[in-house]
């Protein structure tokens, strides 16, 4: 068994290897290039410079258009007066205003989020770890939901 797990001794040129990475993903890149702009060259061969030109002011506006639009739809502005609940920091530093009541509906709700989370944490970590990435704060306010619930029956 040790003849599969004998460490080699030495540097790693003296063993075969080389310290700088193969440059073969480089050269297979610079091959795909390469061959890309040769089929485009002769594809576009026997266009004129006025088509070329018409070809590239067509390609800029549309890209540009795609992406000025998904610029402006990732900024649009957010109506938050939809939400059914809106939780404020207590720790903010501003007094605490009146809360609003919880009804057994949105209660229930965060309880099957929490045994869902509480599954998740046991069954599934990555999943569970990309969820609280994505919500940091969900775990305080589901915890925030169930301490407004319960002091609103003492």
């Amino acid at each position: 068994m040790s003849l599969y797990f004998k460490k080699k001794r030495g540097n790693l040129e003296e063993n075969g290897f080389s310290n700088q990475p193969a440059d073969y993903f480089r050269e297979a890149i610079e091959k795909k290039k390469i061959k890309l702009a040769e089929w485009l060259n002769h594809k576009t061969g026997s266009y004129s410079p006025i088509q070329k030109k018409a070809a590239l002011i067509i390609f800029c506006i549309f890209f540009g258009g795609l992406s000025f639009y998904i610029l402006t739809g990732s900024i649009h502005s957010h109506n938050f007066n939809t939400r059914a609940l809106i939780i404020t920091h207590l720790k903010s530093g501003m007094p605490p205003s009146r809360t609003q009541v919880i009804s057994d509906t949105i209660f229930r709700q965060a309880q099957r989020t929490k045994r869902f989370l509480d599954s998740l944490r046991t069954n599934d970590t990555a999943k569970f770890k990309a969820i609280l990435l994505a919500k940091p704060y969900l775990l305080n306010n589901l915890q925030l939901i169930e301490s407004i619930y319960k002091s609103q029956f003492k």
